[in-house]
């Protein structure tokens, strides 16, 4: 009997196991085709909602299940988002092996933080039980906190943070200004989150279709409400820019289209110098006649070799730059590399050049902070070296101090993030911070070659020109160069490998945002909004434990003829189950003075029981004859007014009773909680589900049913 019951167990619960893991698999392929290039911001909305759901359906004592499922979708979900990391390996000259490594250990890394996520909710769920708008704001806030540590833990990898799904959702997005990106995230969660306990609620708890609309219009009142917002600000934004009266200021963005592996080629320098005079000389040509302020920005480490150790590219440089002067006022910031001043360390660096009517000047260099480790800087170089060649040739870069803030006059401040800065919103917003009135990223994506990475990289800075409030623009060496507006609009935009000027008139409007000012502090925000729904849950668990607790006390249970009420919404399977075993149970130890019933709240006479329930009377001994002389019976007044307890299945029959029948509350208990389980109080309605489901209900009763019974014969509290 034991060996057949282990077994039946076993192969149920692997039926239903096979469903969480397509769900689980849904949600990971949902997540890589939530972001470019493949992908659409669409499928960011329903994302997580499959996952959250077979974490929520999860019963106790599965935490290998939890890390075996959170760890399945971020794998599958990572390894999209990132293969790039292969190709661009084995166009570095290293072996295919050490970038799929790469690939698998990065999406091992940021599957820890899905598995922190789904742990909070299988917890949550275990300990409270009451799953509702508390659970989805700490749930939510949960999830922007591990957003936040991802950002700042071993130097940072922030790459692809949900709430940059919705570049292009161009309304949503300009709530960014107060939340960054982490409330876009926020947002998105909170969505997934509701979308998934709506369905298990419909599923487990057997909720109306009404009840579901009534729900979701509450959720499309709240995305509507920021979308009127967004578009609101947009257009205030759009007047602002209209109307700003500073001067405008002409832009040239080069992309100069250089192949990764002729950058560092001394057989293609000449060929490099050639195509950027090209491009200098053809845009000076068209802009000339406007006799305008003008600002040309060059890609990152545009040129080819070292800038000021090489005379010859010094020369070429200055050059370019007092050519450009003849009947105009430019700049020119320049993405080179460089040394320091004993030639032992290397800098890759932006460097303005300006002319002063007698000779070419440049006041302020910036050194990239924040280096990209294994193509700038290797960690653990010493252990490293034997597996893996120089990822640079130029050697290992040091790491800038300084936040620069170039000045070519009051107007026109501005600061330049390098490459894989961008990624960084409180890097970004501590420039803007210090005074600069717009922003450059040079880059040189010729790395990623034709993958989704440069349409990826391209992204971030969307949502920087937003946070900030200020135009953005973007020199990419292979592109995407674009010019971004404040409200995130992309006003101009080049594509990948083609050799392209954009030239354009800015007055670069821009105001200090809340983000710009409290970035480094918004963590806080969440961290409150994760902790006190929980500790509020915790309040109402206490409260509900005293008052079971006294009404224990108050109940004589020497009385004869106690009647025990369960109570469930059918009446045809778990109230059904816990009257069959309860009866069972005082059969074996002999109490003949209880007696026990069962009702639904919306029971019918022609309900059906399901035939599994069979299977489980037959599992655990209690006699058929039960089921074969059942009739399902709708909760009344009389069966509640003779009962001396009511015990019930979960909160919807609860609530019923206090709605309908208040007079019979104070008697009125969650059978989980009656047994001692104050933690995850309610037993969910299995109907429809896979017989696992039923099986782990009927377990879940029959534990409550045996101690509410042995505690009944061990206090004496019966006649016998």
């Amino acid at each position: 009997m034991l060996k057949f019951e282990k077994f039946y167990k076993i192969l149920i619960n692997l039926i239903f196991y096979q469903y969480q893991v397509l769900s689980v698999v849904l949600s990971g392929i949902f997540l890589f085709f939530s972001f470019p290039k493949f992908g659409n911001k669409i499928f960011a909305w329903i994302s997580l909602a499959p996952l959250i759901f077979s974490i929520l359906s999860i019963q106790k004592n599965a935490i290998k299940k939890v890390l075996f499922l959170s760890f399945l979708a971020g794998i599958i979900a990572n390894i999209g988002i990132l293969y790039w990391i292969v190709p661009t390996f084995i166009a570095a000259g290293e072996h295919w092996f050490f970038g799929v490594l790469s690939v698998l250990l990065l999406s091992l890394y940021n599957s820890i933080y899905i598995f922190l996520f789904c742990i909070f909710i299988y917890f949550y769920k275990l300990i409270f039980g009451k799953l509702n708008i508390l659970f989805i704001i700490s749930g939510a806030s949960l999830w922007v906190l591990l957003e936040y540590i991802k950002s700042i833990l071993f130097t940072g990898f922030p790459w692809l943070l949900l709430g940059y799904s919705q570049y292009d959702n161009i309304y949503l997005i300009q709530i960014s200004e107060y939340f960054g990106v982490y409330g876009v995230s926020f947002v998105i969660i909170f969505v997934n989150l509701c979308i998934a306990l709506v369905v298990f609620k419909i599923i487990f708890e057997k909720k109306t279709i009404l009840w579901s609309a009534h729900n979701f219009s509450y959720l499309l009142l709240f995305y509507l409400i920021l979308y009127f917002y967004g578009k609101n600000s947009l257009r205030n934004i759009e007047k602002k820019i209209s109307e700003n009266k500073n001067k405008d200021y002409t832009i040239v963005l080069l992309q100069g289209n250089i192949d990764q592996y002729k950058k560092w080629d001394q057989n293609y320098k000449l060929e490099i110098i050639q195509k950027y005079t090209e491009l200098v000389t053809k845009s000076y040509n068209s802009i000339v006649k406007n006799n305008t302020s003008c600002l040309f920005i060059w890609p990152e480490s545009s040129v080819p070799g070292w800038l000021f150790e090489e005379k010859f590219l010094f020369d070429w440089i200055t050059s370019l730059v007092k050519f450009t002067n003849i009947n105009l006022c430019s700049h020119h910031l320049v993405g080179t590399v460089r040394m320091g001043k004993n030639f032992d360390e290397y800098y890759n660096s932006a460097v303005l050049f300006s002319f002063d009517g007698r000779k070419v000047v440049f006041d302020k260099i910036y050194d990239k902070i924040h280096l990209v480790p294994f193509g700038e800087y290797v960690p653990l170089r010493d252990l490293l070296k034997r597996f893996v060649k120089t990822v640079n040739e130029l050697g290992e870069f040091t790491a800038g101090k300084n936040y620069t803030v170039f000045e070519i006059d009051k107007n026109t401040k501005f600061s330049v993030l390098i490459c894989y800065e961008s990624i960084f919103p409180e890097l970004t917003s501590r420039f803007v911070k210090n005074g600069a009135s717009f922003l450059v990223n040079i880059t040189n994506d010729a790395w990623f070659l034709k993958t989704s990475a440069p349409y990826q990289h391209f992204i971030f800075n969307i949502f920087r020109a937003v946070e900030n409030r200020c135009f953005l623009l973007r020199a990419a060496n292979t592109g995407i160069s674009a010019i971004i507006s404040p409200t995130g609009k992309i006003l101009l935009k080049s594509n990948l490998f083609e050799d392209k000027l954009l030239v354009s008139s800015l007055n670069f409007y821009h105001k200090k945002t809340f983000f710009t000012n409290y970035s480094g502090y918004l963590w806080i925000l969440y961290f409150v909004l994760f902790l006190l729904p929980i500790i509020s849950q915790k309040r109402i668990i206490n409260n509900n434990k005293d008052r079971a607790d006294e009404t224990v006390m108050k109940t004589n249970m020497k009385q004869h003829n106690y009647l025990i009420l369960y109570v469930c919404s059918g009446n045809v399977f778990r109230s059904v189950f816990a009257e069959g075993y309860t009866k069972h149970l005082l059969t074996r130890y002999g109490v003949e003075d209880i007696e026990v019933k069962s009702c639904g709240t919306v029971a019918q006479e022609n309900f059906k029981i399901p035939k599994c329930m069979y299977k489980f009377f037959e599992l655990y001994g209690i006699k058929e004859k039960i089921l074969e002389e059942h009739k399902p019976t709708k909760i009344n007044k009389e069966l509640l007014e003779s009962a001396n307890i009511v015990l019930v299945m979960d909160r919807t029959q609860f609530n019923f009773i206090k709605d309908n029948y208040p007079e019979f509350f104070n008697k009125t208990f969650l059978l989980k909680e009656y047994a001692g389980f104050f933690t995850n109080p309610e037993i969910y309605d299995p109907l429809g589900q896979p017989e696992s489901v039923y099986l782990k209900t009927v377990e879940e009763i029959k534990l409550c049913v045996e101690i509410i019974v042995k505690n009944f014969v061990k206090n004496k509290k019966v006649d016998r």
